[in-house]
């Protein structure tokens, strides 16, 4: 291999493992929020079935509603992440 194609591929490999490290770090981060949706729901429902505070079952679905809008936002980041993680493949 000449040296200007083992540098490509050095850049190839370095941007690969960059977007790898990229793809796991926001499936970290979806399962940590998802849990965090999934807690807040459950306890919606229970403050709902025990007729709570109008007011801080309130603040808890707009929480809610926030949480479960950027899980949807980092879910679309994390296919187009997957997608250049191929593309990046394909270069090795």
């Amino acid at each position: 291999m000449q040296e200007k194609e083992i540098l490509k591929l050095s850049k190839d490999i370095t941007n690969y493992i960059r977007d790898f490290d990229r793809c796991y770090d926001n499936a970290e981060t979806l399962k940590d929020l998802g849990k965090e949706v999934d807690d807040l729901r459950e306890q919606i429902n229970r403050l709902e079935k025990a007729d709570a505070n109008d007011f801080y079952l309130e603040r808890l679905k707009e929480s809610h509603d926030m949480k479960a809008i950027l899980y949807n936002e980092l879910l679309k980041l994390h296919d187009q992440n997957i997608i250049i993680l191929w593309q990046e493949t394909s270069k090795i």
